[in-house]
């Protein structure tokens, strides 16, 4: 964890995420959402996450090969980024259900 001096509230400019941490933190975001509820692990070229419509979709990576049709629904995504922090939020879709 980085401790910012006192009175400094942000990062400096230098610091604001590029579009690869972005895609990397919404990634890790979706694999902590899907994970748990389909009980498969995947890696990270299993998706394909799309930031200005705000989902993620499973590729036909082998990656994802491991994932059960049924368990590979788009997932949301919302994101925030700015002085040099990255907020990623996934969510399965409210008719999912977890099992």
């Amino acid at each position: 964890m980085r401790v910012l001096p006192t009175g400094q509230r942000t990062l400096p400019n230098a610091a604001h995420p590029t579009l690869d941490n972005r895609l990397f933190s919404a990634k890790e975001a979706v694999y902590k959402t899907h994970c748990p509820m389909a009980k498969h692990v995947f890696g990270f070229h299993a998706l394909a996450v799309d930031l200005s419509k705000g989902c993620a979709r499973f590729t036909d990576h082998l990656d994802a090969a491991a994932i059960p049709p049924e368990s590979r629904m788009d997932l949301l995504i919302r994101q925030a980024a700015g002085g040099g922090l990255i907020l990623s939020l996934s969510a399965t879709p409210a008719h999912s259900s977890s099992t």
